[in-house]
């Protein structure tokens, strides 16, 4: 076999009709694997810049075309009982996703590294009914792998669905936001995020700190709600101080009209307890509602009651400036997509296939949202 080098004419050769070529043909053609000429044909960054463009040249030259090819050889893979790469991955997302800024930003990190490697995006809701049906391109073996966010019944009742699709199987699934065993994840440091939320307000001299539990029908799944305890506690902990003492957990009422979620249980639990001086929020969603209840009541933020969010997604505008003034803890949403999406790609392309959690680092930023307590 001989290496070839790309020719300095932009005109391709002419191409007998009758014979496809395939990335075996260009693989002999230029002296390297097939491999390589399959990651050189999806802009893989696995190899090297001036390999590739001798490979697309040639490529261009003997004719291939990856449309033509690619039903002709998924069949001929399927039939030898191959499993097939499609270039497309599936993506289950809230029926809301497009109008929140929380799903929209992971959406952004997903494409920033779909697009450029060549993979093709199905998008489609997420559910938590067992009868709900799989897309069709998931059922007729079109897809090579799943990207969802979910609680857990969600994800149990979708990889259900999956591992008895005969189409897709075992093929790999990489969760967003929270752990799911025996897959893989991409993961916010939701406790790192929250000691540094209550390190900070105990630090501005507030002792009483109201927080929100997740409520009977877990529609936060309980993972996030440890973990940001876990955080809190530590923060009273290395301050010497009782987190039972001085830590209090209000439950969001699902049960109520979605602007109440928050705001009704928040009240009722301010007139029993006065000496609350600060309030973590669950989400930038709900730090937005409290202080807008908050200023209905005649309550003033931060000089009567500090406040934090959670994502930093949402804005509270300054009167005058219109700059955002919500102090929050800013997870790292483009980079979660990202890191899925090159996790999946990995497992796809059979690089890896065993499971792991990347936890992402989150960081507070403080605005003007909190300030020592009066």
């Amino acid at each position: 076999m001989r290496k070839a080098t790309a020719r300095t004419s932009s005109a391709p050769a002419l191409v007998d009709p009758a014979h496809f070529v395939t990335m075996q043909d260009i693989a002999v053609r230029c002296g390297v694997h097939r491999s390589t000429v399959q990651r050189a044909l999806t802009g893989s960054e696995r190899v090297k810049s001036k390999t590739a463009e001798q490979i697309l040249a040639i490529a261009r030259e003997m004719g291939y075309d990856e449309i033509v090819h690619h039903n002709s050889r998924r069949l001929a893979w399927r039939k030898h009982g191959k499993t097939f790469i499609n270039y497309t991955l599936a993506l289950f997302f809230p029926p809301d996703f497009s109008r929140n800024p929380y799903y929209l930003q992971m959406f952004q990190g997903i494409l920033d590294v779909l697009v450029p490697s060549h993979y093709d995006l199905l998008t489609t809701y997420q559910s938590e009914e067992e009868e709900e049906k799989l897309p069709f391109g998931i059922l007729c073996g079109n897809v090579d792998g799943v990207i969802v966010i979910g609680d857990e019944k969600a994800l149990t009742t979708l990889r259900d669905q999956l591992r008895a699709t005969p189409n897709f199987a075992n093929r790999p699934l990489v969760s967003l936001v929270l752990p799911f065993p025996g897959y893989s994840a991409v993961l916010a440091d939701g406790r790192g995020g929250s000691y540094q939320t209550v390190s900070h307000l105990l630090d501005l001299g507030h002792r009483y700190i109201l927080h929100f539990w997740e409520n009977a029908k877990k529609r936060e799944p309980e993972y996030h709600t440890q973990e940001r305890l876990s955080g809190y506690r530590l923060a009273y902990r290395e301050r010497g101080l009782d987190p039972d003492k001085y830590l209090i957990g209000v439950t969001v009422d699902y049960d109520l009209p979605r602007s109440e979620w928050a705001t009704t249980p928040l009240r009722e639990e301010l007139r029993k307890n006065p000496r609350i001086t600060a309030i973590v929020s669950m989400n930038d969603l709900f730090a937005l509602e409290i202080y807008t209840a908050l200023q209905r009541d005649g309550v003033r933020v931060p000089q009567e009651m500090s406040l934090v969010g959670f994502d930093d997604v949402e804005t509270i505008p300054h009167e005058e400036t219109r700059d955002n003034i919500l102090t929050t803890v800013r997870m790292p949403q483009e980079e979660i997509g990202r890191e899925a999406a090159r996790m999946l790609i990995r497992q796809v392309e059979g690089d890896t296939t065993t499971p792991a959690a990347t936890i992402l680092p989150t960081t507070l930023v403080v605005r003007r949202t909190t300030a020592p307590p009066r």
